[in-house]
């Protein structure tokens, strides 16, 4: 993937949503908090496994690195989607809004919790001995 420059303009896209947000009122505060804090776990894991000479630690940390990246994307599309629908008026607006809320409060923390389980690396998994098993 390019040396992960396609993953990392990516986030960047995910960074540069950051101002709209910071602008759009205090509503969109913990919306921008929340992708705040998942998009720099997903930067911090993105960058940790490009880094790896050993494809077997990029492979260890797959699943959760896959899964933080999905629960992070899904931040940036409900955000963008309540930008949009700030500057419309109704219930299916604020509905829309509310549920971003939700969203980056309730759902964005685990991107930050999965960082470790990404990151970690293949050393136990090999560890284990499957003859003792």
């Amino acid at each position: 993937m390019e040396g992960g420059n396609v993953v990392r303009s990516y986030l960047a896209e995910i960074d540069a949503l950051d101002d709209a947000l910071g602008e759009a009122g205090e509503r969109f505060h913990p919306i921008r908090a929340g992708l705040r804090a998942g998009l720099a776990a997903l930067t911090s894991a993105t960058e940790w496994l490009i880094s790896r000479d050993d494809v077997n630690d990029a492979l260890a940390g797959a699943a959760p690195y896959l899964r933080m990246f999905g629960t992070v994307a899904g931040g940036y599309y409900l955000a963008r989607f309540a930008l949009h629908a700030a500057s419309d008026d109704g219930a299916r607006a604020e509905d829309t809004i509310d549920t971003a809320v939700f969203y980056a409060e309730q759902l964005l923390p685990q991107a930050a919790g999965l960082l470790p389980a990404a990151t970690g690396g293949a050393a136990i998994l090999f560890a284990i001995d499957p003859e003792r098993s």
